[in-house]
């Protein structure tokens, strides 16, 4: 999946929230919409590295830093490589689907 790709996905998941705020569509064209977005998020989520420059940014901070830790500086530097997955869309997709499939199974209870 290119990033061009998860730009387009993104794009058209936003353009059917627009059109389903609609409230002249039809109760097909709604299940049809309704049916699209899940697939839609499942593109957007597909991708390891985050489409935007900011996050990328981040993520190359937190890289350095971390590298920093582990090889120069005070150890504990190194401590902030475990947030390096929170920026991944790819890894909060998969948690989401997990917990997702947690809360299915025990009923929805908390």
């Amino acid at each position: 999946m290119s990033k061009r790709e998860a730009i387009e996905a993104r794009r058209l998941l936003a353009e059917t929230d627009i059109e389903l705020s609609d409230p002249s569509l039809s109760p097909d064209q709604r299940q049809k919409l309704l049916a699209l977005r899940p697939g839609l998020a499942g593109v957007t989520m597909n991708v390891w590295l985050p489409t935007d420059w900011v996050r990328r940014g981040l993520m190359a901070i937190i890289a350095l830093v971390g590298a920093q830790g582990v090889f120069v500086g005070p150890a504990w530097l190194a401590w902030i490589l475990v947030a390096l997955p929170l920026f991944s869309p790819r890894l909060m997709g998969e948690f989401a689907y997990g917990m997702g499939r947690a809360s299915r199974s025990n009923g929805g209870q908390d």
